[in-house]
């Protein structure tokens, strides 16, 4: 079959709620005021694929949303981007999902209403759709409860189907950090985890060490590490490291997607690991510059000017 996608993405898609300019987090029985207010299309998925459409490699969504005015916030942001929606399920018998984001200078918390995040499955999935693509990318996977349980025999049959893959689990809610992940691993190009998830998934105490356990079961490991920058490695133990971009924090949803997306770009056009996580970090830092999660994402022309213009 003709390969005229570069990247399908399957995967969660919600709004989200950001609540901005708060110092600490709210206590029960009192009040705090924020200083800022948005409502965006949220998910980590949907995110990474704005990011990725946005740096100029095509790009699918495959998901499910609920026929209300949040989904419709979600399909016109995906369509502004220029991803492909065609294999989107819409289902009036659900509402779409939201994240409540408050944000704070340096960290962000979440609250969840999963909604059309736990109502996709697998027969929600267009392979034929997919096989179009050279690329296939999971983010969010403790969070897609109905789908959860069969992502390692998708990953297994994508594999068979000559894609490479990419995986970002997200943090887990219940910090149980199993559900499957390795098995999902096993058929797994590139794991792109943070600091937090490679430690709790690994049993390890530094991201380094859980770098040596994860690229055991994948081609690439790569852990985002925020203000202290990223770190790699292949399954021929080549290890790099990039140092992170000085920059004034803003909001940090998204800039993990974006992250992703930017890595995600060097390694389909052919970028060594080092480059890849270059381009993870310009991506990652112009988000956090910004409020959002797709409207942060930055274009490939923004990232190669922020990029010469750091070294």
């Amino acid at each position: 079959m003709k390969k005229d996608i570069d990247l399908v993405v399957v995967g969660d898609s919600n709004v989200d709620v950001i609540i901005s300019g708060l110092d600490s987090l709210p206590v029960l029985g009192t009040e705090k005021l924020a200083t800022g207010f948005d409502i965006v299309m949220g998910g980590s998925s949907t995110i990474f694929a704005c990011g990725a459409a946005k740096l100029g490699l095509k790009t699918g969504f495959i998901g499910k949303l609920g026929d209300d005015g949040y989904g419709k916030i979600v399909m016109s942001t995906l369509k502004k981007y220029k991803v492909d929606t065609s294999a989107i399920v819409i289902d009036p018998k659900i509402k779409t999902g939201v994240t409540i984001s408050l944000t704070y200078p340096n960290d962000r918390a979440f609250l969840t209403y999963l909604g059309s995040i736990s109502d996709f499955k697998l027969n929600d999935i267009d392979y034929n759709y997919i096989n179009r693509a050279r690329h296939m990318h999971l983010s969010a996977f403790f969070l897609q409860t109905g789908l959860q349980r069969d992502v390692p025999n998708l990953f297994k049959r994508v594999k068979k189907m000559g894609l490479t893959t990419s995986f970002d689990t997200g943090f887990d809610p219940e910090e149980k950090w199993d559900s499957g992940v390795y098995n999902v691993l096993k058929n797994t190009d590139i794991f792109l985890p943070n600091e937090i998830e490679s430690t709790a998934l690994s049993k390890k105490s530094e991201p380094e060490a859980a770098l040596d356990v994860l690229v055991k079961y994948v081609n690439i490991a790569a852990i985002k590490l925020g203000s202290k920058g990223s770190i790699a490695m292949d399954n021929k133990m080549n290890k790099v490291n990039r140092n992170s971009h000085k920059i004034k924090v803003v909001d940090t949803t998204g800039a993990g997607d974006s992250f992703n997306a930017g890595f995600i770009y060097g390694f389909l056009n052919g970028k060594d690991i080092g480059a890849c996580l270059e381009y993870g970090n310009a991506c990652g830092a112009l988000s956090a510059m910004r409020i959002g999660g797709a409207t942060s994402c930055p274009s490939i022309n923004e990232v190669k000017l922020f990029m010469n213009s750091s070294k």
